[in-house]
């Protein structure tokens, strides 16, 4: 309660008229609004549109413009490098290892797994991780397919071989997109792709990696063939002359693939290089000429690669089907293994008739 002085002082006072009007509730009304707006207005240009510009620009800069790539800088050889990713309305469309991944999340613990193969221990999972085409090609001492996936394969039941065949099936055909695909057959068609270095592993039969004289592009250990798979090709070089085969549609389709061959290995279409014209020119020339031709143009111009010794990297040499025009009579070290037995005996007959004067 208040004191009694000031209770008594607050009933001397002298009442005031306050006189209300129309007019003076308006002007009070205006002037709340006025203070309001100009409250909500300060806010607005002071705090809250400057932090939207500042939105703005952080989503222009991190999502304006074209966001379909990643880059990277190579400091040994100063260049930029990058890739096209896949637009973001695909982000469901799961590439093939993250398939896998979901599968086997959702596998039950402690089962063999046919999609993944999985490392004793994690030096030999980066030694999994770092091992090149060629390197894994050499890993197996015999071809695969013959020993493993064929039908009357003396492996086709062991308990060991058996998952590791149905596991590198299902990585080839899943490389190719083809996940499904059970056999070597199946994906037969696929042999020559650019991509199918793994399936060329382990089906080294039924993508001629056992045939000399099949075309000669991608049969090379870096490309999949498996070491142990050429090697069973050598004997049916035995048989063969020392004689340029003739021009038949295995040699015409080897120089139909070049331009798609070259385009994958450079990553650029060929077909764009001012150059090509005059290349083009030259591939119908050896298609249509045949081994002789070889002889006028011995070297690629895109690739630089010498067509007698092939490149490791990508085309086995041409020397056991153009033996004559390559010169295994009297063959390099690039060459020699890959060249007909009877071109020595033709070259000792000839070494032999000739007696001194």
């Amino acid at each position: 309660m208040a004191p009694i002085k000031i209770q008594r002082a607050i009933q001397n006072l002298t009442p005031i008229s306050i006189s209300y009007s129309r007019c003076r509730s308006q002007l009070e009304s205006f002037v709340h609004f006025g203070a309001l707006l100009s409250l909500i207005l300060s806010s607005y240009f002071f705090l809250l549109a400057p932090l939207s510009d500042a939105m703005l620009t952080v989503k222009t800069e991190l999502c304006g413009g074209i966001q379909r790539f990643v880059a990277s800088y190579n400091a040994d050889t100063q260049i930029t490098v990058g890739l096209v990713t896949a637009d973001s309305h695909d982000a469901r469309n799961f590439s093939y290892s993250q398939t896998v991944i979901q599968a086997h999340k959702d596998s039950l613990p402690g089962a063999t797994s046919e999609l993944v193969r999985f490392a004793a221990n994690h030096d030999m999972f980066q030694q999994d991780m770092a091992r090149n085409m060629q390197e894994e090609a050499a890993r197996y001492s015999s071809c695969f397919e013959l020993d493993v996936l064929k039908e009357d394969s003396p492996y086709r039941t062991d308990p060991a071989m058996q998952p590791l065949g149905a596991l590198l099936v299902n990585s080839a055909a899943g490389a190719l997109g083809r996940a499904g695909a059970r056999g070597c057959q199946e994906l037969k068609d696929k042999c020559d792709d650019p991509d199918g270095r793994l399936l060329r592993m382990i089906c080294g039969e039924t993508c001629g990696c056992l045939e000399p004289f099949s075309s000669p592009w991608y049969k090379v250990p870096a490309q999949g063939c498996a070491p142990a798979c050429l090697e069973l090709g050598q004997p049916k070089l035995q048989n063969r002359s020392c004689q340029d085969m003739p021009v038949d549609d295995t040699w015409r389709a080897f120089w139909a693939q070049y331009p798609e061959v070259l385009s994958h290995y450079f990553g650029h279409p060929v077909e764009t290089v001012q150059a090509f014209a005059l290349v083009n020119q030259t591939l119908q020339a050896l298609a249509m000429g045949g081994c002789p031709v070889l002889l006028q143009f011995p070297v690629d111009y895109m690739s630089g690669n010498v067509w007698c010794e092939g490149m490791p990297e990508l085309v086995r040499p041409l020397a056991s089907i153009c033996p004559q025009t390559c010169g295994c009579d009297q063959p390099s070290s690039k060459i020699s293994q890959h060249c007909p037995p009877s071109c020595s005996i033709t070259r000792s007959n000839v070494s032999g008739s000739v007696s001194p004067s």
